[in-house]
């Protein structure tokens, strides 16, 4: 069997590890797999890291704050977003054109048996290659990505006449017997594949999950060009769905593992594949792409009592979240293991809001683990959300007060917008916060992902007030950047 695996992530920090996954899995099936990664191939994309902030970025950051509040400009954002819109199309159509001119002249003379694309959310991009190969070859094209869960997203990417079939859940469970049972004309008894019958859509039921993570083949990145990712840093996956799956603004338990579950990989599984990076690809600097790398604390002791032991030297970054049970003790470990950055989901320095979003955190929790992880020499990025229904002018002040407060110890901040996802807890309870007046004006985008609405606070002039405040205290602290030790990532997290 041979396929053509399409890579559509435009991330420049590091290489896919979802493509990285599924190249593994199918090789060690005997599949021959030829690899298109746009990165790879030279094709320019955006960047979406966070860099220390010059005092120009944070003036053209305030400016946007401004206009994107102002009363006068208010009136005129529908016709704005359109104009972005055509942007966007425009941009999205000169990937197509490039990756389509890279393909197609060889699509059927390579002999391939299927054309697997990982779409990485980008519709437009995927839309146009699907159209385009349909009209050069009768090979199956099958996409895919982790959005796919949400049976809403499927069903309107389906839509599109050149979609035929979309493999969801965790792929690499399934797929190559997937992609045999379709080769040998029927893939019935295969969960997880949503798919075009007789002109309707059809989905052959929900695939479970992996539960023992420990027997995925470990990512290959042998395909991809590394040094197109400039800031040598490789993803690596120590565990799998949120240990804690509660919070109401998000919709990612439900997105990467269908059900919440949270499971881990042995320790020794771990190390092995960061000696493995280490010694195929030269790379010694990781982000992990947990959830919270903190799910199990006494499983996490274990794993950097391991990376300690096994001698190897890595420097590391991923998401930490607050807990009773983080210690002065686990955070010094963390450190000597080689975490140089934590990312906690601070989100609100107010309590009341903390639990309208059942984060499972206090205040007080939150400003310990910072103040712990600062005298272990860890740096901490923390996110913060503005515009959360129910939020108060109080409640936005509690957040400057919290920010003000811990502003010496930390290193920056990732400040948003809030956004309703299709799936999450949120989502699924909009009638209450549209009777209760939070929000108002739904617009739903079942191809994003992404429900578009108004919240009434934002155009309170106190509240914009007080969000300016906000908004130069977080480009104060982003002026400052990481410390030498966690310079190197700087624009990776």
């Amino acid at each position: 069997m041979k396929v053509l695996l399409i890579n559509l992530q435009s991330n420049l920090r590091f290489p896919s590890l979802g493509c990285a996954y599924i190249l593994s899995h199918l090789k060690q099936n005997g599949v021959q797999v030829d690899f298109y990664d746009l990165v790879s191939a030279g094709i320019r994309l955006e960047h979406k890291g966070q860099r220390k902030e010059s005092r120009l970025d944070s003036s053209i950051k305030f400016a946007k704050a401004i206009i994107s509040t102002s009363k006068i400009v208010r009136p005129i954002k529908k016709g704005l977003k359109r104009v972005k819109t055509i942007y966007d199309s425009k941009k999205s159509d000169t990937i197509s054109n490039e990756v389509i001119s890279s393909i197609i002249p060889t699509i059927n003379a390579n002999g391939y048996d299927f054309i697997l694309i990982s779409t990485a959310q980008r519709y437009n991009e995927c839309a146009n290659i699907a159209a385009a190969m349909r009209k050069e070859s009768d090979i199956p094209l099958i996409i895919g990505g982790p959005q796919f869960t949400i049976d809403e997203i499927s069903k309107r990417w389906l839509d599109h006449r050149a979609i035929e079939c979309i493999a969801a859940f965790e792929a690499e469970r399934y797929l190559y017997d997937f992609l045999r049972g379709h080769k040998n004309g029927d893939f019935s008894a295969t969960k997880g594949i949503w798919y075009k019958k007789n002109g309707a859509t059809a989905f052959t039921g929900k695939a479970d999950i992996i539960r023992d993570i420990d027997t995925v083949p470990m990512p290959s990145f042998r395909e991809y060009d590394l040094t197109k990712y400039r800031f040598g840093v490789l993803p690596i996956l120590t565990s799998r769905g949120c240990a804690w799956g509660r919070c109401t603004f998000c919709s990612d338990p439900c997105v990467t593992t269908n059900m919440h579950a949270f499971r881990t990989r042995a320790p020794e599984s771990i190390v092995a594949e960061l000696k493995n990076d280490i010694d195929s690809y030269g790379i010694d600097k990781f982000i992990f792409l947990d959830e919270e790398v903190n799910g199990d604390i006494d499983w996490w002791r274990k794993v950097l009592e391991h990376i300690i032991k096994s001698g190897i030297d890595i420097r590391f970054v991923g998401a930490f979240q607050s807990t009773k049970q983080i210690t002065k003790e686990i955070l010094k470990l963390s450190y000597d293991a080689g975490y140089r950055v934590i990312a906690p989901g601070i989100e609100s320095g107010s309590d009341r809001m903390l639990k309208l979003m059942k984060k499972g955190t206090t205040v007080k929790m939150n400003e310990a683990l910072i103040q712990n992880a600062n005298d272990a020499g860890i740096n901490v990025r923390c996110a913060i959300m503005y515009g959360f229904p129910g939020e108060s002018l109080a409640d936005l002040k509690d957040t400057i007060s919290f920010l003000t407060r811990n502003k010496a110890i930390i290193r920056k901040i990732w400040l948003s917008k809030f956004s309703i996802t299709v799936g999450s807890p949120i989502y699924n309870d909009l009638d209450r916060h549209k009777k209760e007046g939070l929000v108002r004006d739904l617009e739903y985008d079942y191809i994003k992902g992404q429900v578009y609405f108004t919240n009434p606070i934002l155009a309170d002039k106190e509240y914009v007030k007080h969000f300016y405040e906000l908004q130069n205290l977080a480009s104060e602290i982003n002026q400052k950047g990481y410390t030498d030790n966690a310079k190197d990532f700087d624009q990776i997290l």
